[in-house]
């Protein structure tokens, strides 16, 4: 089958050189794709996999959706996912949780800086519906709000819709002009970090000093608060495989889940499972 080489972001470029140096040949190699909130795990622990001499090809071809779709289809091993999996994916499926993550309300640093520094959970939804489209309407700056939306398919799309509506309720759409949608978290980190107003939900783990977060319900999104369980937006990260996982998979994840992988979850920001 194809093989669609990974993205230029930078831990998509050391997935590449993992896959391709000293490869023995493409259909050897443990295939991955998925979640971009799990990759960064998943990159690292490959690694390590590699020193062990085996091969690993690494994707992010639709986030969650994409890669349950592709490990549904039989054209990957392991599929990465940072959303749970419900009654619309296939019996066989067999997931291991490696980690846990909190969604933040990311916004352009401005916001903060001008005055709002929280939200609860009907103003989230008013912003994201399009009812509230100014900072000023939350005692913050005169500064319209752009909406940057995780598009449809995406785990972190899919877990914050079901904090601010209840499970299997769709999101209504912005009626603002003020809204777009971005794929993976480096994608949304960018827009939201260079357009002056702006607000998305991200990974906490994707979160860095060029962008601010907003307190949802009074708590800020922090390992502890997931961990404490007072934070409200939180999600399981998955290694999902159909079926009981081959010998390789089963190595890999066990490595995610050894000493090594909970040393990697902890430095990228997540809480290891436990």
């Amino acid at each position: 089958m194809p093989r669609r080489r990974v993205r230029a972001t930078r831990p998509l470029l050391l997935a590449a050189a993992l896959a391709v140096g000293g490869c023995s040949g493409a259909g050897d190699a443990l295939e991955i794709s998925g979640s971009t909130t799990v990759n960064p795990i998943v990159v690292e622990v490959a690694e390590a996999y590699r020193r062990q001499g085996n091969d690993v090809l690494i994707d992010t071809q639709g986030g969650s959706s994409g890669g349950l779709a592709q490990l549904r289809d039989g054209q990957i091993d392991i599929a990465m996912s940072s959303k749970p999996l419900d009654g619309a994916d296939p019996d066989t499926f067999r997931g291991t949780v490696v980690a846990y993550d909190a969604v933040g309300v990311a916004v352009h640093p401005a916001v903060v800086a001008g005055g709002v520094d929280g939200v609860n959970r009907v103003q989230l939804a008013a912003i994201f519906e399009g009812t509230i489209t100014n900072w000023a309407e939350l005692g913050g700056p005169d500064v319209a709000i752009f909406v940057y939306d995780k598009e449809p398919g995406r785990g972190t799309r899919e877990v914050f819709d079901e904090f601010l509506y209840g499970a299997g309720e769709p999101r209504r759409r912005a009626t603002h002009r003020n809204y777009a949608v971005a794929g993976a978290n480096e994608e949304s980190r960018l827009k939201i970090s260079t357009t002056t107003g702006a607000i998305g939900p991200l990974s906490i783990a994707f979160i860095d000093d060029s962008l601010a977060t907003l307190d949802v319900e009074g708590v800020a999104p922090t390992v502890g608060t997931i961990r404490d369980g007072s934070y409200g937006i939180v999600r399981p990260l998955l290694l999902v495989t159909d079926g009981e996982p081959s010998a390789p998979a089963q190595e890999f994840i066990d490595l995610t889940m050894s000493a090594t992988g909970t040393e990697v979850i902890t430095a990228l920001g997540y809480l290891p499972p436990g």
